[in-house]
Order: C-alpha cells, then structure tokens, then sequence
C-alpha cells in the first residue's frame, strides 16, 4: 500500500481491503499494540472487510512506517493517524485498538472526536 506524506512529512504504512462496502457502513481502523504492526491483524481484516472498508496502520517507528526522530508520545503519534485518515477522505470510523492501538484510539477519540464514530 502507499505512504501518504502527510502534513508534517511523516508517511505511514497501512494495509487496505474492502473499498466497496454498503455506503452507510463507517470504515473500522485497526490499530496495533507496542513493538507490533499491521499485519497482526491479518487474519481480522478479511472477516471487518466483508461489511467494512478496514484500514489497518502500522502505527509510527511500527512495521513499515518511518521512524520518527522525536520522542514516541501518544499525542503526536494519534495526531500523525488523524492527518494520514484525513488525506485518505476517511469518514468518521471505527476505531479498534490492541494495547497501545487503544491508548491511540482513546487519543483520537478525545482530541478529534468528528473522525470517531465509535
């Protein structure tokens, strides 16, 4: 899958499968845990993309995506999630988090609630 360069020129690896659900369904978002990536969620994403367009992120210094120089912090790495979703045109989602993926989605929740649908 592609790298958005996002905002703050950070790109992050995702993979993407169902792009053709109902248009009423939100997208799900899977988010890992520390020292993990995307792909743990491999054998979850054919099941959510049946009904949903599932996006799952390897989350920044995780998997594929680049590792930032600054210090990890929860804050940043959920605002570097938002602006990748929002150049994706990615609806209000579902957030679903392992771990630290619930730390991040807990984040977005609060600081951005119009991307979050549950």
């Amino acid at each position: 899958m592609p790298k958005p360069t996002l905002s703050d020129g950070f790109p992050l690896h995702y993979l993407i499968q169902g792009q053709h659900p109902p248009p009423h369904q939100p997208p799900v978002i899977l988010l890992h845990g520390l020292g993990s990536a995307a792909e743990d969620w491999a054998m979850q994403i054919p099941v959510f993309a049946e009904h949903y367009r599932t996006i799952a992120i390897d989350a920044p210094g995780h998997g594929q995506s680049d590792k930032p120089v600054q210090r990890y912090e929860i804050p940043k790495m959920a605002a570097q999630i938002s602006a990748m979703l929002a150049d994706l045109n990615c609806p209000p989602a579902h957030l679903v988090g392992l771990s630290m993926g619930g730390v991040l989605a807990l984040q977005m929740a609060i600081a951005r609630p119009q991307q979050v649908r549950s």
